[in-house]
């Protein structure tokens, strides 16, 4: 037994494994899945998020990307970091869809979701 508590001396553990992974190389691709759903009811906030994952399919952490949305009616967005919560209160979007996009921030498309409005009540 090495630990000695009057010296302060005590056996030395190595730290445990980082737990966020590593930023990948600029120059490597990237792909992004998003979670969440593919329905928004009307009248209620939904929240989506983003995984990263480098070429070997590892996650990963990354921040170089954007949140886009691509729809002929207004929504009411919230973003935090890799999550992004909507809303729409307009009844007349029922059926309709919007295309939910995470972009590099050279506005490639990292992963894409088809979102589709229904009524507010379960």
């Amino acid at each position: 037994d090495t630990d000695n508590p009057d010296l302060r001396i005590c056996d030395y553990f190595s730290p445990t494994k980082q737990s966020v992974a590593p930023i990948p190389p600029k120059d490597s691709k990237v792909s992004a899945s998003i979670s969440g759903g593919t329905i928004l009811r009307v009248s209620r906030n939904k929240t989506w998020s983003v995984k990263f994952y480098d070429e070997s399919e590892k996650e990963i952490s990354y921040s170089q990307f954007k949140w886009n949305i691509k729809s002929d009616f207004e929504l009411i967005k919230t973003e935090n970091e890799n999550k992004i919560q909507l809303r729409i209160d307009n009844e007349d979007c029922i059926g309709s869809s919007f295309l939910l996009q995470v972009l590099s921030l050279k506005d490639e498309v990292l992963a894409e979701a088809n979102i589709t409005i229904v009524e507010g009540f379960s």
